[in-house]
C-alpha cells in the first residue's frame, strides 16, 4: 500500500495490481545464437566445453563426422538459452544430461 502526504492529510492508495509483463517466448534450439557441448573430451573428436556458433542444423552439419561415430554429442549440445541450468544438470545424478553423460563415457570404452 503506497502512502501520500499533502499538506496535513494521507491520503492511502491501494498498491497496483501486479502488471502481467509480456515474457517474450523461449526461442527454440534452432533459433539459439550458439551451442556448448557438455560431454566428456574425447581425444581427436570433440572438447569439453567447446563452442559452436550458428543455429543447430549449422552445427550439426559441422559435426556431422563426430556425430556418425557418437551419436550421443548430440544430446549434449546445449544452446545458449539453457546453458546456466544445463551446467547444473550434466553433474546432477538422475537428470537427463547426467544419464547422457555416463552414456557417452560408456560409449566410449567400447
Amino acid at each position: 500500500m503506497a502512502v501520500k502526504k499533502k499538506a496535513n492529510t494521507v491520503i492511502q492508495e491501494e498498491a497496483p495490481d501486479p502488471v502481467e509483463t509480456a515474457v517474450p517466448e523461449k526461442k527454440d534450439a534452432d533459433e539459439a545464437a550458439f551451442f556448448v557441448y557438455l560431454g566428456p573430451n574425447i581425444p581427436g573428436v570433440i572438447q569439453k566445453a567447446t563452442i559452436y556458433s550458428g543455429n543447430l542444423e549449422t552445427v550439426l552439419t559441422e559435426l556431422d563426422m563426430a556425430l556418425q561415430k557418437y551419436p550421443r554429442i548430440r544430446n549434449l549440445l546445449i544452446s545458449d538459452k539453457t546453458i546456466a541450468e544445463d551446467r547444473v544438470n550434466v553433474i546432477t545424478p538422475g537428470t537427463r544430461l547426467y544419464n547422457e553423460y555416463k552414456r557417452m563415457l560408456s560409449d566410449m570404452k567400447k
